[in-house]
This record gives C-alpha cells, structure tokens and sequence, in this order.
C-alpha cells in the first residue's frame, strides 16, 4: 500500500475577481444591508480604486454615533487619501498623497480641501 500523493493546489487565476460580493461597481468584502455595503470592510471598485473603511447604506461613509473613524482610499493612479468620508466625499480631516508624491493635509469639505499644508514633491510647500 502506497501513501496517497497530496493534491496540488489549484494556482489562483489571472484577472481572478476581488475576494468579496459582487455590487453593481465593484467587489465588497464586508457587511451588507438591504443588498448595499454596510459596516467595515473592502470595496474594490471596477476602475482599480479601492476603499478601506465604513460603508453606510452603500456609501463611503466614516462618522457613526457622533464618532470619527479613519478611512484609506487607494484611487488607480495612484493617488491615497487617508481621512474622514461623509456621503461618499472626503468630508473633515484628512491627508492626500498624490502620485507625483505631492502632500496634502487639513480639513476637507465635500471633496476640496481647505489646506493647512501643502508639500510638493519637489519638497516646496
């Protein structure tokens, strides 16, 4: 009697979908309400964005119970927003960081910036 060889794993596919539940735009690899994401989790979007935070009825969303939580948003160019998300904008503090290593921090309002500072790549501000 010969042991029995082990299977091999399966390599994981290319182009293989994000872990997570399929929505109309993207992955979701957290809590769900009413069909739409809620609670924490992943949203990996179809555009190569990706979202790491509180969802709330299917939108970005980071206060909860009058308290601030952090949220990470990686766009696909490369740009990452590290901050507060109110109706799916940047919305109360936050730091940007864009591809051209370009930084920015201070309170966001609707998706601009009143800027306290602001540091180029170059290293100017």
């Amino acid at each position: 009697r010969t042991a029995a060889k082990p299977k091999k794993e399966a390599p994981p596919k290319k182009d293989a979908p994000p872990a997570g539940k399929r929505m109309k735009d993207g992955y979701w690899a957290g809590g769900v309400k009413m069909f739409k994401p809620n609670g924490n989790g992943r949203y990996v979007y179809d555009n190569g964005d990706i979202y790491e935070g509180m969802m709330k009825e299917g939108r970005r969303q980071t206060e909860s119970k009058g308290s601030f939580r952090t949220a990470k948003f990686i766009a696909s160019d490369g740009a990452v927003y590290r901050g507060q998300f109110s109706t799916h904008r940047f919305h109360g503090d936050g730091r940007m960081k864009l591809a051209d290593g370009t930084n920015i921090s201070g309170k966001f309002v609707q998706d601009r910036i009143q800027v306290d500072l602001h540091k180029f790549a170059d290293g100017g501000t």
